[in-house]
């Protein structure tokens, strides 16, 4: 039987060799390994979600920056972002509440920074969290500049603030949960 199948596997390879077929014996799709361009103004963002396997770009390496972001999209980035970056700061009843707080509509800013909010336990000191949230420095400086004048959050815009929180949660658990 072992003859029989080292013959035949033998026999594909020459008939593969002699009618010019080429055989990809590569399983890896070189798209989805390449980073994502450069050139896109979030690309430094983008690397640091990589890193933690938070994100990618598909078969094409597409991460589609100027779509709208969803809800639930940054909640699962921003949790399993902090849960990995920093696990020993990682409260499951603190972080179910997001799921239930969001849903699949459009990420605004307004909402992003509520749901920042929660995980700090901080409350809004105007009604806004997101102009309390800038006050505080959790929201950074490219994210506030891109969003000058806009409500609703691209993916690109959401990949930049989550990159930033998740870099900084040990820093922002510190000043917010812990000198409670």
């Amino acid at each position: 039987m072992k003859v029989n199948i080292s013959l035949c596997a033998i026999l594909i390879v020459f008939l593969t060799i002699i009618s010019g077929c080429t055989v990809n014996t590569s399983h890896t799709n070189d798209a989805a390994n390449t980073p994502p361009s450069p050139r896109h103004w979030s690309y430094p963002y983008v690397r640091v979600l990589l890193r933690w396997d938070l994100v990618n770009g598909g078969y094409s390496n597409d991460f589609n920056f100027e779509n709208n972001m969803r809800e639930k999209t940054f909640v699962n980035i921003l949790v399993n972002g902090i849960k990995r970056s920093s696990p020993e700061t990682f409260e499951i009843e603190r972080f179910r509440q997001l799921y239930y707080m969001s849903d699949n509509s459009t990420l605004t800013k307004e909402e992003a920074a509520s749901l920042i909010a929660k995980i700090y336990g901080i409350s809004p000191e105007d009604g806004s969290y997101y102009s309390t949230l800038l006050k505080k420095g959790l929201i950074n400086r490219e994210f506030s500049q891109r969003l000058k004048g806009k409500n609703t959050v691209t993916r690109g815009e959401a990949f930049c603030l989550a990159a930033h929180i998740i870099t900084h949660h040990r820093e922002f658990h510190e000043r917010f949960c812990l000198s409670k």
